[in-house]
């Protein structure tokens, strides 16, 4: 893996930094120099060492002692030099050669930046305002999106079919309930899906089990839709196979949204309040249907 820090001497972000990074290599621990331009940083274009880089870097040297690297430079000022200083830092992986490699996109990854006044007797960094990416409201978003969907609105669309039916099987308002609620919700979960494709595109990471169970969650609700326009009417034979199929596509559907949410959570990293809210709807969701399980099978047996 890698370790950098850097400089940027026009303004508190990634693009414009002046870097020094350092890597274990057959050679030993190496430091060297690199640019971390906005076309390395947005058209993902190898970093190379740069002999002269715009914060002109003197004596670096690296301690590598286990997992702690030590990196010292010494940097030249002038009357004219301003006295904050936008320091960045971060950490990835995988080094090939002499490139360091795209590091995570996870939270701590995305707000490794700060700014300090040097002219202040025990000057601190000041706190970070955080400002969300395009790719980060892309990330949210997604998450909204596909959480609200999958994980919360699908649910109480099969719980209304379930659990409903007993009460208002004469007039089949439950059916219609069922659909009200289910052909909006997947409408928002393909968006949601969308834009999780966007957000593989562009980038080098790539979480496989999430992404995976994306593709078989998009198609149980798309064979679900399809399912819906060829349903047979009630007196047809082949209607009890279609009610077996329909149940078990909805049902793994269901699992697999609620998991690959809390999947989701994980990779995203919110504050925790948000994945807390989200475990309270899962739970409280959970609490209703085994009550209305039980009320309805009494009402079944006292029918029999």
């Amino acid at each position: 893996g890698w370790l950098g820090w850097g400089i940027n001497p026009h303004s508190l972000e990634m693009s414009g930094t002046s870097a020094l990074i350092a890597f274990q290599s057959s050679q030993g621990a190496q430091l060297h120099s690199y640019s971390v331009s906005r076309q390395v940083k947005d058209d993902d274009i190898s970093l190379s060492p740069q002999e002269q880089t715009e914060v002109p870097f003197q004596n670096q040297s690296v301690i590598m002692e286990g997992t702690i690297v030590t990196i010292f430079a010494t940097i030249p000022l002038t009357n004219s030099s301003s006295t904050t200083m936008n320091h960045v830092w971060n950490f990835g992986d995988q080094v090939l050669g002499d490139s360091p490699q795209s590091h995570d996109f996870k939270k701590a990854n995305l707000v490794s930046l700060r700014r300090i006044d040097m002219s202040k007797k025990d000057s601190v960094a000041q706190p970070l305002v955080s400002k969300l990416t395009p790719r980060q409201r892309l990330k949210n978003t997604h998450a909204l999106l596909s959480g609200a969907a999958w994980g919360i609105a699908i649910p109480v669309g099969v719980m209304a079919a379930r659990y409903l039916r007993p009460f208002t099987s004469p007039s089949g308002a439950w059916f219609y309930l069922h659909l009200m609620i289910q052909i909006p919700a997947y409408g928002v979960g393909v968006a949601g899906w969308v834009l999780g494709l966007k957000l593989e595109s562009g980038s080098g990471n790539v979480y496989e089990t999430h992404r995976n169970i994306g593709y078989a969650i998009f198609a149980g609700g798309t064979l679900q839709v399809i399912a819906l326009l060829v349903r047979p009417k009630p007196y047809e034979k082949i209607r009890f196979l279609w009610n077996i199929y329909h149940q078990s596509i909805g049902y793994a559907t269901l699992v697999l949204g609620v998991v690959n949410v809390f999947i989701g959570l994980s990779i995203l990293e919110p504050a925790a309040k948000f994945k807390t809210a989200f475990i309270a709807v899962v739970i409280s969701l959970g609490a209703v249907s085994l009550v209305m399980e039980v009320v309805t099978w009494i009402i079944y047996f006292q029918r029999k």
